[in-house]
């Protein structure tokens, strides 16, 4: 019988990969992970960065529990830290 990830309801899903969230508008990223049912995203602006990609608001990365390379298969504890790093 296959493991269920969805029978712990403290466990959810990434809603994107690493890989496709850069780029992203980090207001969109923030209302994804809590319709994900994800509790703990903090933001940090890259100000500096900003000024010579001229990428206002759009994410650069983000981490959860300290990974940055993830995928939509992998799943997280609800509370689990996020990072969104994002051009101001």
């Amino acid at each position: 019988m296959a493991e269920d990830k969805n029978a712990d309801s403290s466990l959810v899903f990434a809603p994107f990969n690493s890989k496709e969230v850069k780029g992203m508008n980090y207001q969109e990223v923030v209302s994804s992970l809590a319709d994900a049912g994800f509790t703990n995203v903090t933001l940090e602006t890259e100000t500096d960065k900003a000024i010579i990609f001229k990428r206002t608001n759009e994410v650069d990365k983000i981490t959860i529990s300290g990974k940055t390379d993830f995928t939509t298969d992998d799943f997280f504890e609800k509370n689990a830290p996020i990072k969104v790093y994002y051009f101001q």
